[in-house]
């Protein structure tokens, strides 16, 4: 190639490149493009300081454990020595149901598996139920021939989830259980 057109290539090389470093210099509308000084960051919001409600501490009759209700609807009487208990008022007295005035607490049911009378095998017979998976507990209650600790499974709240277990530690460890109403105060 020849020199002189080596010369004017760069040449024109050098000056299409100045052309493009002074292009936005050249035409730059810079009045058009302004920073806001207003901030973006919108105005907090109005926030009311809660207040909690005054609660009033609920009736005496309405803590605790619920009283069991009849299938009627109406709250069973406890017997005494003038009042005894028929039996269906005996069954409907067995089976809790939750008051439609005490709404604190719900029936639950367990499986009450053994009454024994060494506490050293029912709590044997607690770990066992425990390692093959089963939420067991024990307790003790004092009766007239003398100390008696009860095994028990669950809670549940469902009888029906009850039964079901029952029948499975019937058929699993050769016993007949019982369902029975669980209170967590009682033993």
């Amino acid at each position: 190639m020849d020199e002189a057109l080596k010369i004017r290539l760069v040449g024109a090389l050098v000056l299409v490149a100045l052309l493009a470093l002074a292009w936005p210099f050249l035409f730059d509308d810079a009045e058009d493009i302004r920073l806001s000084k207003e901030s973006q960051i919108p105005s907090p919001p109005v926030v009311q300081e809660w207040q909690p409600a005054e609660h009033q501490r609920p009736a005496e009759d309405q803590i605790g454990w619920p009283k069991a209700v009849s299938e009627k609807g109406s709250d069973t009487v406890p017997p005494t020595a003038e009042t005894p208990l028929s039996s269906e008022d005996q069954a409907a007295s067995e089976q809790p149901t939750v008051s439609k005035s005490t709404p604190t607490l719900r029936a639950a049911w367990v499986v009450r598996v053994a009454s024994l009378s060494d506490s050293s095998n029912a709590e044997k017979l607690v770990a066992k139920l425990i390692d093959d998976g089963y939420r067991a507990f024990s307790r003790t209650s004092s009766a007239e021939g003398g100390d008696m600790t009860r095994v028990y499974v669950g809670p549940k709240f469902d009888k029906r989830r009850a039964d079901s277990i029952k029948l499975k530690i019937d058929k699993l460890y050769s016993v007949e259980s019982m369902v029975v109403p669980y209170n967590p105060g009682k033993p």
